[in-house]
């Protein structure tokens, strides 16, 4: 960033010097006579603040103004129109009112304008985003849980213009997991609205892969994780604990465990690579790295879930505690499942947990304990793998939980395929918080 020059301006009767440092003006604006400030000042937390000064020299305000504007935002379009679903039901139920309350005076502040859906039913805005006109906007924001996220993305990806689904997508935190904030943000700011915020005013595409799964004659896409056994009962069977909020996570994760409960199923899977080693010295190597771009496409590589298994694929029979696949290193806060997952690497990680391995609830314990940090994938009760695709198909049981996205799905055989880089996500740097394995 080249340098800028300091501005003169009066505050009242008092001389005072504006200077920019460390990109510490978040927000910027100004009229034809004063220089106004809106900035959110804070670390941890972020306080909307605004300033108004008297330019001493007015043609000097003007450039020095036009400078800041362009450092702040730096490759970001400024003043963006955003189209807006806000779920009423997420979490603790107060998306509207913290819309209003934290987040709308920023975008404000940011010369933002917005277009609201206050949505009605679940999958409303979904069907919106199959027909609506995208060119009046800029992003597409979500502010819920990781549902909403799930049906934008779905909506865009039903679209008959593939090209449609490269608009940008933010997130506001306003449900009870908040999974894909967290790999946003970090677990020390994923609830703050405000960084929240600051990311769709100023943050930069982020192109992610989508996993496309087919069950029954249904195909439908995942973003975040899709989930048979311990953790998809801790989190669909515990809906009426909402009111623990993610502490509801851990008693279900708990109280499958001391249960004992049995997951048989077949896992067929496309590998591409099985060692853990090499796994996680290709995460550290690549996280820093700029992927290339390849050719949007929806078409599935390896068919769908009624077609017959590949021969070369490898399949699992066996009794198991968990089986997880996903895009995302966290899938809540305190559980990090992918600790490998990159954003676009046009793979899935595949965590597996067999019960053999995990012969007791000590183990089982400890398995969910170090995946508060990722560190199970140093445990040699754990599989993990990269994988192109992979089918899973639940057995000796006609009634169970599977969740995609953390929504449940009909239980029964699904399968997933990697399709890179179909999804735009705001970030602040392009990439997901590091895991530090």
């Amino acid at each position: 960033m080249s340098e800028i020059q300091p501005l003169q301006v009066k505050s009242g009767n008092t001389n005072v010097t504006l200077s920019l440092k460390d990109d510490n003006f978040s927000i910027e604006s100004s009229t034809s006579t004063n220089v106004i400030i809106h900035a959110l000042i804070g670390v941890k937390k972020l306080c909307l603040k605004s300033f108004e000064f008297v330019p001493v020299d007015m043609e000097l305000a003007a450039s020095w103004t036009k400078s800041v504007k362009n450092a702040a935002y730096k490759n970001a379009k400024p003043s963006k129109h955003l189209k807006i679903f806000i779920n009423p039901f997420s979490g603790t139920c107060k998306a509207s009112k913290v819309f209003d309350s934290e987040v709308k005076p920023i975008f404000d502040a940011a010369g933002c304008t917005y277009d609201i859906t206050i949505t009605e039913k679940i999958n409303h805005a979904r069907e919106i985003m199959q027909t609506i006109d995208l060119k009046p906007f800029d992003v597409i924001v979500g502010i819920s849980g990781d549902g909403i996220i799930h049906e934008i993305i779905n909506g865009l990806l039903e679209r008959e213009n593939i090209n449609d689904a490269t608009i940008p997508i933010g997130v506001i935190p306003a449900g009870s997991g908040n999974a894909l904030n967290i790999c946003l943000q970090g677990e020390a700011v994923y609830k703050s609205l405000q960084h929240s915020a600051l990311t769709i005013i100023k943050g930069v595409p982020m192109k992610i892969d989508m996993c496309s799964i087919t069950q029954g004659d249904k195909r439908y896409f995942s973003f975040m994780s899709q989930t048979f056994g311990v953790i998809a009962d801790c989190d669909l069977g515990t809906e009426n604990l909402r009111w623990m909020g993610s502490m509801r996570f851990i008693f279900g994760a708990l109280k499958a465990i001391f249960e004992g409960r049995r997951y048989s199923c077949e896992l067929a899977m496309k590998i591409a690579e099985s060692n853990k080693e090499i796994i996680r010295d290709t995460y550290r190597k690549e996280y820093n790295s700029n992927s290339q771009s390849v050719p949007m496409s929806r078409d599935n590589r390896y068919g769908t879930v009624n077609d017959p298994i590949p021969d070369d694929w490898t399949i699992i029979t066996d009794d198991v505690s968990t089986i997880l696949g996903g895009k995302v290193p966290w899938i809540g806060k305190g559980t990090i499942p992918f600790p490998c997952a990159l954003p676009n690497d046009g793979l899935i990680d595949l965590l597996v947990a067999r019960r053999d391995k995990l012969s007791s609830r000590i183990k089982s314990i400890n398995f969910m304990t170090e995946m508060e940090l990722g560190n199970h994938i140093k445990m040699k009760e754990i599989d993990y793998y990269k994988v192109e695709a992979f089918r899973l198909t639940p057995k000796n049981s006609t009634d169970g939980y599977i969740s995609i996205d953390g929504e449940k799905v009909d239980f029964a055989p699904f399968q997933v395929e990697a399709l890179p880089q179909l999804i735009n996500i705001l970030s602040i740097d392009g990439k997901y918080q590091y895991v530090n394995i």
